[in-house]
């Protein structure tokens, strides 16, 4: 009978998976098999209806740390650019907004009224608020000839810019290079910044973070939630 994995080895297997494992969608026939592991059965005793819990868990982890935790080692993407390049300019000129507001209410307001884009900003934070993230404002920036948001806040004392643009705005081998839910995560060269990028709903995003430590929790300018906060908080990169 082999060991059970310890917390260190566990860690290193996901890792290396999400390191050589690519994206993949899974069957419909995979979630009803799930499912129904997961419903209650008079014939089957309640010691393997446990374990078989255990392991739909483990391997739902499993599978959320590689949609969330997969590095791309290829050079940026001209919107993580974009990205890349308004954060190094909030960083020196912060005094360049179109809208300084500390209230999530008011900001997505002001992108309802100019634009088709939605901002999932959390209209709440939790009291007190375990990252003290404050928003500092937003601007318009000019992409492929078309209006980009970037939202500047920070995360204690570090500051984090999140760009958003419609996906049918990008170019084709710009979509390409993003898989609808899947983050892509990577080191920006010569700094301490996290980039992150992402399609949802129609809107891609792009996430530069100047936190030197456990960086993801930029993300949590969406992500209030206790449960997905403390998800994100556990997310292991690759590489």
């Amino acid at each position: 009978m082999h060991e059970p994995l310890t917390g260190e080895w566990r860690s290193r297997l996901e890792q290396n998976l999400a390191a050589h494992l690519g994206m993949v969608r899974a069957p419909d026939s995979l979630w009803e098999r799930v499912e129904a592991a997961l419903e209650p059965r008079e014939t089957t005793s309640v010691r393997g209806s446990a374990w078989r819990l255990a392991a739909c868990l483990a391997v739902a982890a499993a599978a959320a740390a590689i949609w969330f935790a997969h590095r791309r080692p290829e050079s940026p993407s001209t919107l993580e650019a974009a990205a890349m390049r308004v954060h190094q300019e909030f960083l020196g000129h912060p005094e360049r907004l179109d809208l300084r507001t500390q209230s999530a209410a008011e900001l997505r307001n002001w992108l309802g009224e100019n634009s088709s884009l939605t901002a999932a900003v959390a209209l709440a934070r939790p009291q007190p608020d375990p990252d003290a993230l404050e928003l500092v404002g937003a601007r318009w920036i000019s992409f492929q000839g078309q209006r980009v948001a970037a939202i500047a806040y920070r995360v204690g004392v570090f500051p984090a810019t999140l760009l958003i643009a419609r996906a049918r705005d990008l170019e084709p081998r710009q979509r390409e290079s993003l898989t609808r839910k899947h983050i892509v995560v990577r080191n920006v060269e010569g700094t301490a910044w996290k980039l992150f990028s992402w399609e949802t709903h129609g809107q891609v995003y792009a996430l530069v973070s100047s936190l030197p430590d456990q960086s993801q929790r930029a993300c949590v300018l969406c992500h209030v939630e206790p449960e997905r906060r403390q998800m994100i908080l556990r997310m292991k990169f690759s590489g």
